[in-house]
């Protein structure tokens, strides 16, 4: 509103998609159906309501409040293992890229650079 200018749509939203959803029930919701779909549909659903919210806040709020809108992402960060040949080396790069991809880039590319989930 008139005082708080910085608002956040969906915290951390890998950890509420994969732990509560792919995590033998460990942690809320809980869930056990069928983690291996459910925790993409989920993570879709998520994006989707992150990217209606932050249109919704530019359209009914921005002009008059003045406030940034955003999605609070996390991330663990991965560095390539050493590999003395050169094969091997590029092979752990890819592997390292993979796993920022699977974690961080799975959030991070619909928002901010394919811009459309619909």
């Amino acid at each position: 509103g008139d005082r708080v200018k910085y608002w956040i749509t969906i915290n951390e939203p890998w950890c509420a998609a994969v732990l509560g959803h792919d995590s033998g029930g460990q942690h809320a919701p809980g869930r056990t159906v069928d983690p291996a779909r459910e925790v993409y549909k989920v993570a879709h659903h998520m994006l989707i309501a992150h990217g209606r919210t932050y249109q919704m806040y530019q359209r009914l709020f921005k002009r008059k409040q003045r406030g940034k809108i955003g999605l609070a992402l996390n991330g663990d960060w991965y560095e390539p293992k050493p590999a003395a040949d050169l094969g091997e080396q590029r092979k752990n790069e890819k592997a390292a890229e993979r796993a920022l991809e699977f974690t961080l880039g799975w959030f991070a590319r619909p928002v901010y650079q394919v811009g459309s989930l619909s």
